[in-house]
């Protein structure tokens, strides 16, 4: 005969409350970033690579996540404001250090500089640099071997403008994460190495952090949740699991 356990109604109270509050205190984050495939797109399986980073990380913390993908100048400035809680995926800047809590990273790729097949670009001399014209993506982060203000560029609304220039002769150069350029040239141009081709050398590596908003005063600890949520994913292997789910190869230098 099964045995029935019973508890007096106050403490069985106090365990149905706490474990409701459990289930319904998850926080929920309002995260934003722009298309930025294979890292963030709406149209990627589970959102991308980052996006998916992102929200296991939060999630296994106890945060619930609502993803928006906006503009990139629209979702730093929701971010900057406070209208959203901070940004999937970001590069490192001093600027940005100053409105941000940023995380430990979780995405490192070579920055490379996009130049037709057909021209002869030399850029193993960063001196070199200043005799070409730059395509800059509109509040993008890139850190280049020349500061920005000795250089002759153009700024572009999005990597699509960018390569149209490019294409048509208008710039000599575009400089992109190596990972997306490779996703999106391949999405427009199925033979793009035909066209376009990467000058060497590779110009550095960057790494993507998430960031939040110092909008919120909170934002300190939930940059520490996500830190100690990603060490864990790391070490049990999930870290590598969504790498090798989206193909792309997980880093050996993300913490160096």
């Amino acid at each position: 005969m099964e045995r029935l356990l019973f508890c007096k109604p106050a403490i069985c109270a106090y365990f149905i409350l706490i474990f409701f509050s459990r289930i319904t205190s998850a926080e929920t984050l309002y995260l934003v970033n722009d298309e930025f495939p294979p890292y963030n797109s709406a149209s990627l399986q589970n959102g991308g690579l980052v996006t998916e980073i992102v929200t296991t990380t939060l999630n296994r913390a106890g945060y619930d996540t609502r993803i928006e993908f906006l503009p990139w100048s629209r979702a730093l400035k929701y971010a900057e404001t406070g209208r959203a809680d901070g940004v999937l995926g970001a590069w490192y800047t001093e600027e940005r250090r100053k409105k941000y809590i940023y995380s430990m990273p979780f995405v490192k790729s070579g920055l490379r500089m996009i130049k037709l097949t057909k021209k002869n670009v030399s850029i193993d001399n960063p001196n070199a640099l200043p005799t070409y014209s730059i395509g800059l993506l509109r509040n993008y982060a890139y850190e280049l071997p020349v500061a920005h203000e000795d250089l002759n560029t153009t700024t572009v609304n999005d990597f699509y403008q960018g390569l149209e220039l490019l294409r048509r002769g208008r710039i000599d150069l575009l400089p992109e994460d190596e990972n997306v350029a490779r996703h999106l040239l391949q999405k427009i141009y199925p033979k793009w190495n035909e066209i376009f081709d990467f000058a060497s050398p590779v110009l550095g590596r960057k790494a993507l952090h998430f960031i939040i908003s110092k909008k919120r005063k909170d934002a300190d600890r939930i940059i520490q949740d996500f830190n100690a949520s990603l060490a864990q994913i790391k070490k049990d292997g999930t870290l590598a699991n969504i790498y090798a789910k989206h193909n792309i190869v997980m880093p050996s230098d993300l913490y160096e």
